[in-house]
């Protein structure tokens, strides 16, 4: 093959790692400056995957080659560089599939997105969500296993935890051992109260023949709020090949056998869910004891602390080797305001089976490893799970909205706003009479400025008043640095006030329930140390300003 015709004029390397006959082969991205001197792969970023095999894999029984055999170039525009690293993969193809062509492959292994591209043609592919997962390709007998590249895990990305998983899946599937399966489970949908009662009967049944009282759940709902919206069908399962499904019409019904009562009430069953405290909300605002008794995202949290991997899909495709179904969903849902009411029953009613089963099927395989590691037992049973009833609660209790106080808070900051906007106005318009902007409430041309206006700004700035001798941007670390003229001090006090505005007051009535409170979503596996944050609003990050916290009060009998 004529390997400098893939890019002509430039440096050419096609060195490569270990053994060129091996069953396994390890895809790369495109040579780092030094490999173009050394005519060899990277040997640090080798080094993270070698460390990943047993001592019984040496360099003799793998194969690593870059998928571009020539540097890449790259700028400071991100999009501009994937653009780029895109039509080099495409343009490679050829080139891949001849040297793994060489020889029978067993298991190809794709580090990163160029690799994945090369191998597939398919460029609309992300490793970050595909990681982990098992493709079919015509190179290799068993296929393709997508995985992060080293070099993104040296920057901080990704989980070498999970980057372990996937190389050591890929090494098993080297070695016979068969790959993940995942089988769709059958499923029913009640279509009366008298077949809910039968679900519940048979749940009952199924779980004395298997002595396995611990339920895989799942709610879907038309919003995420708990006291305003509606839970359109449950799903449940004690054998994931067997899933029971509860409209909404039906939900009534449930409290036959007291059966969504949790274990830790004194149920009989300990239910399991993903993020279970987003479920038993809404079940609890229909009457039951329904309970956290286990939760695979805080048990995929317990061992993987990095935030992003803990999506229920994204779970399930990594221990259970199940495909991502929320595809399935897409074309019914154009944006994130779209309600799941509006997709057909049919489909949700399958998609609602399919988390149920994974999230049964993922506790099987999740929960023994948890409870083997006795510091991770403590975690996930003595912080997490606690952690995830006492929120669910704090969550449901909200925090009252103060409308007078807001209403104040309303004219203050429009107020301050207006009175520094004159200023600018007035300063503008000494230099420049024909000066105007578009005003964006009336649609109307006014005199003056635009203080949100970056380029308006920045001409008064540097063009009118010559605070500096070029254009060094608007932004407040810049503004604090220039000579402290009257248009840059009332121009940081309207930013100020417009930003406490915009933040914290105008869209608090989006936010307010029925019950005339805001209702966080406190995210218990929101950072790597632990810490919470929150959304929806985010009541960790109201400023200390006594207007702003003041827009907030306790309820009648509290202080």
């Amino acid at each position: 093959m004529d390997y400098q015709s893939l890019a002509p004029g430039k440096v050419i390397v096609t060195g490569a790692y270990g053994n060129p006959q091996a069953k396994i082969v390890f895809i790369g991205d495109s040579p780092q400056p030094a490999e173009a001197v050394t005519r060899k792969p990277n040997e640090g970023l080798l080094k993270i995957v070698m460390d990943v095999f047993p001592d019984s894999i040496t360099a003799e029984d793998i194969y690593y080659i870059n998928a571009i055999p020539y540097i890449v170039p790259k700028g400071k525009d991100a999009k501009v560089n994937t653009e780029y690293t895109q039509k080099a993969a495409m343009n490679c193809r050829d080139y891949v599939a001849h040297e793994i062509g060489k020889h029978p492959r067993q298991v190809i292994v794709a580090l990163g997105n160029a690799a994945m591209w090369a191998l597939t043609g398919d460029t609309s592919y992300k490793i970050t969500q595909i990681r982990g997962q098992l493709f079919p390709s015509p190179l290799a007998q068993v296929g393709i296993v997508a995985s992060v590249h080293p070099s993104y895990l040296i920057r901080g990305g990704g989980s070498y935890s999970k980057f372990r998983t996937d190389i050591n899946y890929a090494l098993d599937l080297m070695n016979g051992l068969p790959p993940k399966t995942w089988d769709a489970p059958e499923y029913e949908v009640s279509q009366s109260e008298d077949d809910v009662r039968m679900f519940v009967d048979a749940t009952f049944q199924a779980a004395e023949e298997l002595d396995d009282f611990e339920i895989g759940a799942d709610i879907e709902t038309d919003g995420f709020d708990h006291l305003d919206d509606k839970v359109l069908c449950l799903g449940w399962c004690v054998d994931p090949k067997k899933v029971y499904i509860v409209q909404e019409e039906h939900m009534g019904a449930l409290h036959y056998r007291d059966f969504l009562k949790a274990r830790r009430f004194g149920g009989h069953f300990s239910w399991t869910w993903h993020n279970g405290k987003f479920d038993v909300k809404f079940l609890r605002q229909l009457g039951h004891e329904a309970g956290v008794d286990d939760d695979t995202m805080l048990m995929s949290y317990t061992m993987e602390e990095k935030r992003g991997f803990h999506d229920l899909d994204q779970v399930a495709s990594d221990e259970l080797g199940a495909p991502m179904h929320k595809d399935m969903l897409e074309e019914y849902l154009p944006n994130k305001k779209c309600s799941y009411r509006v997709i057909p029953k049919p489909i949700l009613h399958e998609y609602l089976s399919f988390d149920a089963a994974k999230t049964k099927s993922m506790s099987m395989r999740m929960k023994p490893r948890v409870l083997a590691d006795s510091k991770n037992t403590t975690l996930y049973q003595r912080v997490l799970l606690p952690a995830s009833e006492l929120l669910s609660r704090v969550e449901h209790r909200g925090m009252l909205v103060d409308m007078d106080k807001r209403a104040e808070n309303i004219a203050y900051f429009e107020g301050i706003m207006q009175e520094h906007h004159a200023t600018l106005n007035r300063i503008v318009l000494e230099y420049d009479p024909t000066a105007s902007y578009k005003d964006t409430e009336s649609g109307k041309f006014k005199a003056g400025i635009n203080p949100n206006s970056p380029a308006q700004v920045g001409e008064l700035l540097y063009k009118k008043l010559r605070l500096a001798k070029s254009d060094l941007g608007t932004g407040v670390d810049i503004l604090e640095k220039l000579p402290q003229h009257d248009a840059v001090k009332a121009l940081m006090k309207h930013r100020k006030a417009a930003k406490a505005f915009g933040t914290y007051v105008k869209p608090l009535p989006e936010q307010i329930s029925s019950d005339g409170a805001v209702h966080s979503t406190y995210l218990i596996h929101g950072t790597a140390t632990g810490r919470l944050s929150s959304r929806g609003p985010n009541m960790q990050n109201q400023p200390r300003d006594p207007r702003i916290r003041g827009q907030f009060k306790a309820r009648e009998g509290y202080r």
